[in-house]
């Protein structure tokens, strides 16, 4: 089913799930190691291409998720789940989506604070629209750091959460995630 029904989650909401948590667990590694590297290292002035490119379709992706989530229903807790940790689960999904869009907000502010616009795989360029703000490189990369870092401790604890589901309470959370009902 294409769909969320009360019962389950639709493939969509299924695919989009797993390819935004992958994507945040590999932007954020890529985003640590480019960190690492010096100013003379050849790749200090190449990988930041891949991110950003990477992050303007994350980006796309996300508000589609997002859409996406906004008309589609949110299934039922799964038998056993309790009322508080149902709603706990709808609110940690927000706060991620909320979390994430200042992340690729604050990525855009790093990337257009010299005028020039994010050329995304040489496909098309994202034109820069706000440059004028003061330090706006500096302050927008200490967000974009310490935003990120607040995205992956709360997707560790979702997922901790979901294991709990899994292996503790033994219901059909996890199970709704994976398509397995």
């Amino acid at each position: 089913m294409i769909r969320n029904s009360k019962k389950s989650f639709g493939w969509v909401t299924i695919v989009l799930h797993w390819l935004i948590a992958l994507t945040v667990i590999g932007q954020f590694s890529f985003g640590l190691y480019m960190l690492s590297l010096d100013y003379y290292d050849p790749r200090y002035h190449s990988l930041p291409f891949y991110h950003k490119s990477i992050g303007i379709i994350f980006a796309a992706i996300l508000i589609f998720r997002i859409f996406w989530s906004l008309t589609n229903q949110f299934p039922d807790a799964a038998q056993g789940v309790k009322r508080w940790e149902h709603w706990l689960s709808i609110i940690v999904q927000w706060a991620m989506n909320l979390l994430l869009l200042i992340v690729v907000s604050m990525g855009y502010l790093i990337s257009t604070a010299t005028g020039d616009g994010i050329e995304v795989f040489s496909w098309f360029e994202i034109p820069a629209t706000i440059t004028s703000i003061d330090h706006q490189e500096d302050w927008a990369g200490e967000m974009h750091y310490w935003f990120a870092l607040s995205v992956l401790l709360l997707a560790g604890f979702h997922g901790l959460a979901g294991l709990k589901h899994h292996f503790v309470d033994k219901d059909q959370t996890l199970n709704r995630m994976i398509g397995r009902d």
